[in-house]
């Protein structure tokens, strides 16, 4: 999880939302049961709660006309290594519940 989250995230992410879920990386190595699974399944969820918004900005072709994706997407996510980054955690804790 914590190569996962450098990949997307890099080592000093700007964006303090990205420095908050990088914090949140540590946590899972130190989950040794169902309890601790759950308390950070909670974390993640707060993160959510807190950073909604920003995640679900996007950019429009229209907005950003010089940005290669523009000619061949009406619109992108603003920030999509912080969603993409999110997502793993939500599927890698959703996954460990079954």
């Amino acid at each position: 999880m914590r190569r996962d989250t450098r990949v997307d995230l890099t080592s000093k992410p700007k964006l303090e939302a990205g420095c908050e879920l990088k914090r949140l990386s540590d946590r899972p190595a130190r989950v040794h049961d169902a309890e601790d699974a759950v308390r950070w399944g909670e974390v993640l969820d707060a993160w959510h709660v807190r950073w909604r918004d920003l995640i679900a900005e996007r950019t429009y072709a229209g907005d950003d006309p010089s940005n290669p994706r523009a000619s061949r997407r009406e619109w992108w996510w603003t920030h999509e290594r912080l969603r993409r980054c999110y997502r793993h955690y939500l599927r890698r804790l959703r996954d460990s519940k079954r």
